[in-house]
């Protein structure tokens, strides 16, 4: 069976850490049904030990442990906000995701992979798999689309040229998908769909 590949910066980092947990519950509630995942997310400050999942978590470093705080804790543009050099580690983490992304797309037993988040995540999915020709679908959830929406048309006009290539992008509301789709040259061949995992959000 081929492995769904699931990248994102928010997950729990410890047994019972509230943070990213329902995005760790749809993806047990997904293995449940009989996909097979893995878990690619970056290790953090508050991470300890092993969660018990029946999902594989493969965890990538991208600074010295005690300085890993861009992500965990809040999201990171909170945790920017709340201590702003931590904005240095962004090169680090983005280059890290990169390498870790190739490294199991190298594995040759991913199928699909799907990203949570636009930012940082969903646009290296997006062009490593556009460029590779692995299928993959995106996930938006809210700051990240408001970080993407402020950024530059060039810059949006990038992130669209890949990302067109998506299988199904999701968006948590109508609001936020008619923001994007005004905001970015994204093609209406581009299957995109409001699904606001309100199904995972609580135990």
């Amino acid at each position: 069976m081929s492995v769904t590949l699931v990248v994102t910066t928010t997950f729990p980092q410890y047994q019972g850490d509230p943070r990213g947990a329902f995005i760790l519950r749809h993806w047990e509630q997904a293995a449940a049904r009989g996909t097979e995942a893995r878990v690619l997310v970056p290790t953090s400050a508050w991470c300890e030990g092993q969660l018990d999942s029946p999902l594989e978590i493969v965890r990538f470093g991208y600074a010295p442990a005690r300085m890993s705080s861009l992500t965990g804790n809040f999201g990171i543009l909170e945790n920017i906000r709340d201590r702003p050099w931590r904005a240095a580690l962004v090169p680090a983490l983005v280059w890290s995701l990169r390498r870790a992304l190739r490294e199991q797309l190298d594995r040759g037993d991913v199928g699909r992979v799907v990203s949570h988040m636009l930012l940082p995540g969903g646009w290296i999915v997006a062009q490593q798999c556009s460029r590779r020709g692995v299928p993959f679908e995106l996930f938006a959830h809210g700051t990240d689309v408001d970080v993407l929406l402020w950024m530059p048309a060039r810059v949006r006009a990038r992130f669209a040229a890949h990302v067109a290539h998506a299988d199904l992008v999701r968006f948590p509301s109508t609001e936020k998908l008619a923001k994007f789709r005004r905001a970015v040259a994204f093609p209406e061949s581009t299957r995109c769909v409001v699904e606001p995992m309100l199904h995972c959000v609580a135990p």
